[in-house]
């Protein structure tokens, strides 16, 4: 895993953020961790919370939804996100649309998430890249808490 890479561009009011990771794990094995249920279960979320796999849905083509619910560890407390697949192309690429599910489904409201995947020497090379439907701001905790969500999804790889 490299270093947590963060586009600092995303600064207060910006409405998007990359990070990069380099995982020493062939690109269908990382591909496959963010299509298959029972493996996003283990890495899906900050730390200290869990993601149940009965609460993920991922679909497998484009309109399909994709849904999940991370759970804080400590409080109990419910995080539902949801959206739908918009393309995929294995193992290259995933863009999907990820928002609140008490907001409206209408593309104003989502942020959509763009992940390529590029193999080199039997590493892969993960481009993570979120633009939101509103600012964010430092305080909001979605850069830090992807970021930490790709943390353990290392973890799991290795």
């Amino acid at each position: 895993m490299s270093d947590n890479n963060i586009d600092e561009s995303a600064a207060a009011g910006l409405r998007e953020f990359t990070i990069v990771r380099e995982f020493d794990a062939p690109r269908a094995l990382v591909f496959e961790a963010w299509t298959d249920v029972e493996q996003m279960a283990k890495w899906a979320g900050p730390r200290g919370f869990t993601t149940p796999a009965s609460s993920i849905e991922l679909g497998s083509k484009p309109g399909d939804p994709q849904r999940m619910t991370m759970i804080d560890d400590s409080t109990g407390t419910e995080y539902a996100t949801t959206g739908h697949l918009v393309e995929i192309v294995e193992p290259e690429r995933l863009v999907f649309t990820w928002g609140d599910p008490t907001m409206p489904q209408d593309g104003e409201h989502e942020s959509v998430i763009t992940v390529t995947f590029a193999e080199s020497d039997g590493k892969t090379t993960m481009t993570f890249h979120l633009r939101a439907s509103d600012p964010l701001s430092p305080e909001d905790g979605a850069r830090e808490g992807w970021a930490q969500s790709l943390d353990r999804l290392a973890e799991t790889l290795s």
